[in-house]
């Protein structure tokens, strides 16, 4: 008899749940996992379904940085070739960045303050240190002293 009770509820119990979970990165470095999707302003929303998670593909180094040192590039539309240079540069280390655009004489007052003085694009923040204007070697070795990798692995 007993053996009929436990062949039952196993038969009745389900395997797995197939609900989707999200997981994100808040502005504070703060990750999260729910299963209602992320709000507004969420560094990253890899996608998560039943038993399988996605693989993150960021290196421990790439990680550590990101959390002590976040990266964010200010920039504006009449900055073509300079902005793009910049985030080529932040593309070939595969380092992760927030983009700000410039539009409004409001955004660069706020732009200005964060920065520590007047805004020129590209201009870029490590952490809390400010580089104005773009010099790869000036920005390369800001990366370096964050912990980024040369080379995104």
């Amino acid at each position: 008899m007993k053996r009929w009770m436990i062949c039952l509820l196993a038969v009745a119990v389900p395997v797995t749940a197939a609900a989707q979970v999200y997981r994100w990165v808040d502005k504070d470095g703060k990750v999260t996992y729910s299963d209602t999707p992320p709000p507004t302003g969420a560094v990253q929303t890899p996608k998560l379904t039943g038993n399988q998670v996605e693989v993150d593909k960021m290196s421990f180094e790439t990680k550590r940085a990101m959390a002590n040192a976040p990266v964010t590039l200010f920039s504006a539309e009449n900055c073509k070739e300079l902005c793009e240079r910049a985030r080529k540069l932040l593309a070939d280390r595969k380092v992760p960045f927030s983009e700000t655009a410039v539009k409004t004489p409001d955004e660069a007052a706020a732009a200005a303050k964060r920065l520590g003085g007047d805004v020129q694009v590209p201009s870029m923040m490590v952490g809390s240190k400010p580089l104005i204007g773009f010099e790869s070697g000036q920005w390369n070795a800001a990366l370096d002293a964050a912990g980024y990798p040369a080379t995104g692995r």
